[in-house]
């Protein structure tokens, strides 16, 4: 529990980096992301205004698809036809209410249903914030496919049925280009993600899935759908427990898991325990600041070598002001503090990914580090080969 334990402290350390967008050297954008919050490409991106009224809706270009969503335990490790709606922002499906109009079909249940209602209680709660409640307003009306149809950012065939996939010869009665969705959404129109923003007249209002408040509403929101108290095994504390934990570790495809307890029929824990956390008990807050936190260092200076991570990093501090330093620059409130870069070793970790690849190198440090190697040896599951702090 070493390693959980370290990148928790590491969370804990950076959270003034929470939400701040960085990039990669091929310009790719990652955050650390906030509690119970996820990445999503998105494909459409829908406006309402404070009021609750459609505003405009447009196809997201796929360099800035990337959307850091709402996301609880459920809707995080969702797969196949289960129904487990994300909290705001999701696949079509999701959040139109009237997909079944135009066609759409289900293999259980309605999925707007249990989108809606679980929006109607975040809406409804003492922590939703207004545009939480402008977007509810909207979506309840259940008109969202007829208002994109309306925009031309979906179409409908002869029978007033969506459009899913586009053949050209099949729609001769729609001249021009090809449809801007149909290039952007891989699969069908009815997996078209979609994300909400809200618009004023009279403000600028922060984008809704770059808004801290927004993070904090359905933060505190969730809190208080959590389960019972178990003891964690990573800070020895009494805190509601998940069995549940985060996938998309090296990318947002990565459907890979470094901690899994659901196979029943299995070897997992059966034959020692009869049930997973007799095994260890890792708390909800822990395992999603510790895998955000790792997600993060990957992304700010992991090393990949065929889907097997190297990752190096540390939490010490070691950036002491000089003896000719004016230090009025470094007292705590001014911009030096609110612009700190984030100290996790990652000059080290360079030096690191230099000997990996066979060049010359400086592996001499005065810090802690933490050297962390992770794989894949079977499908869906990860592992890790080798952790040692020294």
């Amino acid at each position: 529990m070493s390693w959980l334990l370290n990148l928790y402290e590491t969370y804990e350390a950076n959270a003034d980096q929470i939400g701040k967008i960085e990039k990669k050297y091929n310009e790719q954008e990652y955050t650390l992301l906030p509690v119970a919050h996820t990445t999503q490409n998105a494909h459409i991106e829908v406006t309402i205004t404070e009021d609750g009224e459609f505003h405009t809706a447009d196809v997201i270009d796929k360099d800035d698809a990337s959307t850091l969503i709402p996301s609880t335990e459920k809707s995080a490790s969702r797969a196949g036809s289960v129904v487990a709606p994300y909290p705001l922002h999701d696949k079509l499906s999701y959040v139109a209410g009237d997909f079944k109009a135009y066609g759409g079909e289900f293999k259980k249940e309605n999925p707007y249903s249990a989108y809606i209602d679980n929006l109607h209680n975040w809406a409804r709660s003492p922590n939703a914030t207004a545009k939480v409640k402008s977007i509810y307003r909207y979506l309840s009306k259940g008109c969202l496919i007829q208002d994109l149809i309306q925009h031309q950012i979906l179409y409908v065939d002869k029978n007033n049925r969506l459009i899913d996939k586009w053949i050209k010869e099949q729609h001769e009665s729609l001249t021009g280009p090809k449809p801007a969705i149909f290039s952007v959404v891989a699969g069908g129109v009815e997996s078209a993600f979609i994300r909400f923003n809200v618009y004023s007249p009279r403000e600028i209002l922060t984008d809704v899935w770059k808004d801290p408040q927004m993070y904090e509403s359905f933060l505190q929101f969730y809190n208080q759908q959590l389960g019972d108290e178990d003891l964690c095994y990573v800070t020895g504390e009494l805190l509601p427990s998940t069995e549940r934990h985060a996938n998309k570790i090296r990318n947002a495809a990565d459907k890979a898991k470094l901690i899994s307890a659901n196979d029943t029929s299995g070897f997992t824990f059966r034959g020692r325990f009869q049930e997973s956390r007799e095994a260890a008990s890792i708390s909800y807050e822990v395992s999603q600041k510790a895998h955000n936190a790792l997600k993060w260092l990957i992304n700010r200076q992991g090393k990949i070598i065929d889907q097997r991570v190297f990752l190096v990093w540390g939490n010490d501090d070691l950036d002491i002001p000089g003896l000719t330093e004016d230090l009025f620059t470094i007292s705590p409130g001014t911009a030096a503090v609110n612009n700190r870069i984030p100290s996790t070793s990652k000059e080290f970790a360079r030096e690191v990914a230099k000997a990996l690849d066979g060049y010359r190198h400086n592996l001499s440090s005065k810090a802690d580090v933490n050297i962390l190697i992770l794989d894949s040896p079977t499908t869906g599951r990860m592992a890790v080969l080798y952790y040692r702090n020294v």
